[in-house]
């Protein structure tokens, strides 16, 4: 009666470890699909703002062409004040400079606040890439790792059915 109770016990301990391995191999993989969400909401980070540096270049390049135009026009400007005869002609076309000029200043302290905006995106988007690369690595190291924890879960779970087998 006693090996009886004896294997009874054996196996109910045998059935617990064997439920904590069944347990166990459902929650790791798990756990790395959720490790393996992180590289890509990197990767979203990145390209959304990869697209948003070159909005704000694009902008940027918008206000450089507004400025040569405004350039242009001054050289305009000053070609006409050669030929000017009254000296009413002569402040009208000197407003007119100074406002050219104005603008000028306008689209180019734009330009330059859109190109430093840009360029400090840019260095968020490097530094991105050098934190996905460090958790890819850690992901690498980690799959390993699981691949080797189920391996052995596997067959610790492997040789304890036998026993239960065995014993049953």
């Amino acid at each position: 009666m006693k090996s009886i109770i004896q294997s009874l016990h054996t196996l109910n301990e045998l059935d617990v470890q064997l439920q904590t391995i069944r347990k166990d191999l459902d929650r790791i993989p798990k756990q790395l699909a959720e490790k393996e969400e992180e590289p890509r909401l990197i990767k979203d980070q990145i390209e959304r703002r990869k697209a948003e540096v070159m909005r704000l270049k694009a902008e940027a390049d918008g206000f450089d062409l507004e400025l040569k135009s405004g350039m242009e026009a001054l050289k305009r400007y000053a070609s006409q004040m050669n030929v000017l005869r009254t000296s009413k002609e002569f402040e009208t076309v000197r407003r007119q400079m100074e406002a050219q000029r104005n603008w000028n200043k306008d689209n180019e302290d734009k330009a330059l606040t859109l190109m430093t905006q840009a360029d400090e995106m840019q260095k968020e988007v490097e530094a991105l890439i050098a934190k996905l690369a460090g958790v890819e690595q850690a992901l690498t190291v980690e799959r390993e790792r699981v691949g080797q924890e189920v391996g052995e879960l596997n067959r610790q779970k492997a040789e304890w059915d036998t026993q239960r087998a065995t014993l049953a």
